[in-house]
């Protein structure tokens, strides 16, 4: 199969569902700055040509709110899907613009992600650890 096709066809086995966590930031200091709950929503349309992504997070004080993504379009992901782990987020550093990316490693239905996140200066913002499930 032709590797970007290989790696649409992992991101939708290994990783369209809903995964179930808890995510901790840190500073760049890395004192911890709140830990909450977030619900991960990746959904393949029945022909495979799209995934949705929608995070729902779950405040300590209650506070609940929805965020959603550009549906990614086959096959063109910004990350590489493997078996086991995958890794994306931008591309190229912009001037005036944010930089993240996203490194997880998967072990059947579990999930361990680190996301790094850069001011538009290059300099570290914070650090976003995660621990999910996949399914309820």
């Amino acid at each position: 199969m032709e590797p970007q096709l290989q790696n649409w066809d992992n991101f939708c086995r290994y990783y369209s569902d809903d995964l179930y966590g808890t995510w901790s930031r840190y500073s760049a200091e890395g004192e911890l700055i709140e830990s909450f709950k977030c619900i991960r929503s990746f959904h393949a349309l029945d022909d495979g040509s799209e995934i949705s992504h929608q995070n729902h997070y779950i405040y300590a004080d209650g506070k609940r709110e929805s965020k959603t993504f550009n549906p990614y379009k086959k096959p063109i992901t910004q990350g590489l899907f493997l078996d086991d782990c995958f890794s994306w987020g931008n591309t190229k550093v912009e001037i005036g613009k944010p930089f993240f990316f996203d490194t997880c490693l998967r072990n059947e239905d579990y999930r361990a992600s680190a996301i790094a996140r850069y001011d538009e200066t290059g300099k570290l913002q914070r650090m976003t650890v995660l621990s999910e499930h996949q399914g309820s």
